[in-house]
């Protein structure tokens, strides 16, 4: 693959932000990878900035369960477990429903230990 601005020039790493194919003079070293030098680098920059801030395991990072979440899940499991009980006009229990309650709620209860448990990684990690 030749260089795209120095057609002779064989290209020894291709830009991260617009793709084009750089030689040894044409790249300027932006950290974590190549951009165009005195065009890309600002870009990249940025876009390797962003990259940094979401790594699994760095301080900021999402979280993979709210409180908010939980709390759905648990109030969805107790409405099919209601559901399932009062029937609206059928007779009997409707077991289906009643199961899928269960296991909304058992659901719940677990995303709960799991997000206490990686919380509690998060910070041990900041001390």
């Amino acid at each position: 693959m030749k260089c795209f601005t120095h057609r002779n020039t064989e290209a020894v790493a291709v830009c991260r932000s617009c793709g084009r194919a750089l030689c040894p003079d044409c790249i300027a070293d932006v950290g974590l990878s190549c951009a165009c030098k005195n065009r890309c680098e600002a870009t990249v920059a940025s876009f390797n900035a962003m990259l940094t801030r979401g790594a699994p395991g760095k301080i900021g990072a999402a979280m993979p369960l709210g409180y908010d979440r939980l709390i759905f899940l648990l109030v969805l499991g107790l409405t099919f477990v209601c559901f399932g009980v009062h029937n609206f006009g059928a007779h009997g229990v409707n077991w289906f429903f009643v199961a899928f309650g269960v296991l909304f709620f058992i659901y719940g209860i677990s995303q709960f230990y799991t997000a206490k448990k990686f919380r509690d990684k998060m910070r041990d990690q900041k001390s």
